[in-house]
């Protein structure tokens, strides 16, 4: 239901659907999800409604549903930051290890991988064991490849689900909507 506020914040107008001709003088326009009467919203502060979207009000256009999508597409990315930097599990020394991914974490991984394939000897990399014992683990040059493939697909699952979730936000056309599409 589309509703018209008055310079008091009153509803004096509300249609199923939105004309801008027919809304031209009032305060403020909104969307709002009710089964109520027309006529039992008139007069009503806009303070009993809840709005699923602002479309005009007396300083412009403001669409809601931006405001809306743009938090739940910020919450996606922080729990996206949140699962990458978690760290992942690699088997690649026989047994699963886990492994931490801060962005320092990934910086040691890329730099001892690289030292690895210079010099073609074994490294010591920071890992827990399945016991949560942590310590630098000596890996071979194919271990640190297993270990930052295993990194990479760590990550890249992370940053997939982002992407199709975001797409699912941008696509939908309600508050509610927007609001189910959760990490």
């Amino acid at each position: 239901m589309i509703i018209a506020t008055d310079i008091n914040g009153l509803v004096y107008k509300a249609n199923p659907t939105y004309s801008a001709d027919d809304y031209s003088q009032a305060s403020g326009v909104y969307e709002i999800n009710t089964a109520e009467k027309t006529t039992d919203l008139l007069l009503r502060p806009l303070s009993d409604f809840t709005i699923l979207q602002t479309i005009t009000t007396e300083s412009g256009t403001f669409d809601l549903m931006v405001a809306i999508k743009s938090h739940q597409t910020a919450e996606i990315n922080t729990a996206c930051r949140a699962q990458i930097v978690a760290g992942f599990e690699s088997s690649a020394l026989g047994a699963a290890h886990f492994y931490p991914f801060k962005p320092e974490d990934q910086s040691n991984l890329m730099s001892t991988f690289m030292l690895s394939q210079i010099s073609a000897m074994d490294k010591p990399f920071k890992c827990w064991d399945s016991s949560g014992v942590s310590g630098y683990r000596m890996h071979t040059t194919a271990q640190l490849q297993q270990v930052g493939q295993d990194a990479e697909a760590h990550k890249m699952t992370a940053l997939v689900k982002a992407n199709t979730l975001k797409a699912q936000i941008e696509v939908a056309t309600t508050k509610a909507a927007v609001e189910a599409v959760v990490w």
